[in-house]
Formats: structure tokens, sequence, C-alpha cells
């Protein structure tokens, strides 16, 4: 069955999940004509994304607003692209704001095109109104999360929960009788890696004046230059790539992570873990007026509970971060502890135990049939 599949993803979380879904859909649909937008794993499948996705390497509210005139010139790149391509099926992952001003420009094409977006955004967060957005300009939404399908079915009764793909596979639980490999993970964005990767860097200092830990620094490939210019008056060593990291990973005794996606990564991969962000003053003013949640990272939030130490905006500073960090090190069954919620977090993070991706074409599939 010939299809035209059109697929935007602009972020790095969204290449991850990118990829795993274009490996099923092209078993699925072995004839489809793709293209779209997406990073350097989804290339790796022979899909040649029109942009590179480090063009949008930002987040925040004010980072995004400097660089409003960069986005609407993209947008409106797209919505061309997708007219010209005329596609049967287009599917959006993540980055429900831009995502969500491209769908909106084409709603004509749904006549003949089915409009799929995977990772439901956060309204359960913050923006509440994007529920009915995203329930009224979609035909099928794919959410990660368990609890979240419930705030769009009164506006889209094809929401579906598919479950977290990191979590599909088989992980043993470390055995931690000592730190010495600490692994820093500053964020997947320029203005990220700014703000969070010299508190990172000053508290680690601190700690290691009475200890001599293996410290590294954990990023993209087209970071390394800003991480290299940030550290380098540290005796920290800076790895990327995906083989790197993976066994790094393997290594890390303890995580010191901006909020983001590697949480669960490294939640899945049972590495303790300490969670730090910064931004820019006014953003954080704007976010601690918007958004009503006690938690930032999802792990809390699922267990309702401090599982995952949160140091936030001012808290994000060499002294605090040097404090939990030394706690941690010092403290095993403080790090046991984290442990056992992570050994439970996979029950709540799939569906029944079955393969997320495997689910997300199983429901693309039905919609392609109607």
């Amino acid at each position: 069955m010939y299809k035209r599949i059109f697929i935007l993803a602009t972020e790095p979380s969204g290449d991850d999940l990118g990829y795993l879904l274009l490996k099923k859909i092209k078993k699925k649909f072995p004839d489809a004509e793709i293209c779209g937008l997406g990073g350097l794993k989804m290339e790796t499948l022979k899909f040649s994304s029109l942009y590179p996705i480090s063009e949008f390497s930002v987040n925040g509210i004010v980072e995004v607003l400097k660089r409003i005139n960069f986005f609407r010139k993209k947008i409106n790149q797209i919505i061309f692209k997708i007219r010209e391509f005329n596609p049967d099926l287009i599917i959006t992952i993540d980055s429900p704001s831009f995502c969500f001003r491209v769908i909106k420009e084409i709603q004509s094409l749904r006549a003949y095109t089915k409009f799929v977006h995977l990772v439901t955004p956060t309204v359960w967060a913050w923006k509440r109104y994007r529920a009915e957005q995203f329930g009224k300009n979609y035909d099928l939404l794919l959410s990660l999360f368990k609890f979240e399908p419930k705030y769009f079915k009164k506006f889209n009764q094809k929401t579906f929960f598919i479950g977290h793909p990191i979590f599909f596979r088989k992980e043993k639980s470390k055995i931690l009788n000592n730190v010495n490999y600490i692994s820093l993970f500053p964020g997947s964005r320029t203005n990220e890696v700014l703000h969070i990767l010299p508190k990172m860097l000053e508290s680690t200092e601190i700690i290691n004046k009475k200890r001599n830990l293996n410290i590294k620094i954990i990023t993209l490939n087209n970071l390394v230059p800003i991480v290299k210019n940030l550290s380098k008056n540290y005796n920290v060593e800076i790895l990327s790539g995906n083989k790197i990291i993976s066994h790094a990973l393997n290594k890390t005794d303890l995580a010191i992570a901006a909020s983001g996606t590697v949480i669960l990564q490294l939640a899945s991969k049972y590495i303790p873990m300490i969670v730090v962000y910064k931004c820019n003053v006014l953003t954080e003013i704007i976010v601690r007026f918007l958004v009503k949640l006690r938690w930032a990272n999802i792990v809390n939030i699922l267990f309702n509970k401090e599982v995952i130490p949160e140091l936030l905006f001012s808290n994000c500073n060499k002294k605090q971060i040097s404090r939990l960090t030394n706690r941690f090190i010092n403290n095993r069954k403080f790090r046991t502890r984290q442990l056992s919620y992570f050994s439970t977090l996979k029950k709540k993070m799939l569906n029944n135990g079955r393969d997320p991706m495997t689910l997300a074409v199983g429901h693309i599939s039905d919609l392609l049939k109607k």
C-alpha cells in the first residue's frame, strides 16, 4: 500500500522517538515515500531532513521570543514543503508549540490527509487550553504516560496511551558500593548548557578538592564546541556520540542532569541522580507564575514525592549541588532508596509490557484504513 508520509521532529528527544517510530513504519509500509524534519538518528534510516534540527535548539519563553522571526520563517517553509509533498499522513513529534503552529495552518488538507501527534503536550502542567486545540486539530494523539489521555478524550476520542520506549528494554539494577564516576548532563539546547553547565562545573570542583572523582560531561555532537569553551579550565572529559555515551552510562555511578527526557533514560538504567535547572530570569518568573506543579520531573510527578532531588532556578548553584552530591556519595542508603523506586517505574511507563512503537504503528495503521 503506497503512502506519502511527512514526519516533523525538531528536538533531539523527538529524533530519538522518530528513529524508533520510523523503523516500525518502514516495516509496516515498506513502499512509503517519507520525508520531513528529523535528526541524526532518523537520518541513519535513509531519512533526509529538510533542515538540521540543531537550528531549532532553543527553549524557554524569552529565548524563543528572541528568535521569533526565525521560527516564523521556518514554519512557512515547512508548510510550503508539506503542501508540495501532498502527504497521506503527517506525524508531528513532541515540540507542541512549534508543531501546532504548523498543523493549524494546514487544516484544509484534512480532507485527504491524516494528522497524528506523538507525545501529547503537558496540559496537566500548564496551558490546559491546548488539550482542546490538539484534540480538534489532530486525528490521532499518542501519549507516553498513562494519566494523559483523559485530558484529551473529551475533545478527541482517538487518544491512546502507548507507553515510553525508553523502558522497553531489559536493564539490571545497579549495585552501588561507591561513587567514583560522575556524569554531567547539562541539557540538549545551547541556552540550557550556557545557564546550567557553569554551575555543575563549579560544584564538582568543590567536591573534587577532597576526592579524586572521574567526572565526564555527556553532550550532543553539535554542542561540543560550547561545552569545550565553558569547561576549558576544569579537569573533565567531554563525551558525545551514541556508542560512547552508552558506554559512559554503563559506568556512571551518579548523574547530575538538567531536567528533561534524559531523566527517564537515567532512571531506566538505574543510575542515581540529581536534577537541576536554570534559565533566563524572566523565563523563570513566567514559568513560576504559569506552572502549578510541585515537581519538575516526571518521575517525582508519577510517584507524587521527591524520588529525585530537584535544584531549580536560584537553588541551582554550586553550594546546593555540591551539598547534595556529597550526600549521594557518602550515603549508600540514600542512593539505594532512589533505585528502589526506579525498579517499580517500568510498570508505570509501559502499556502492559508491550512495545510502545508497535502500538503506535498499530493505531496509525487503523487510522489510515478509515
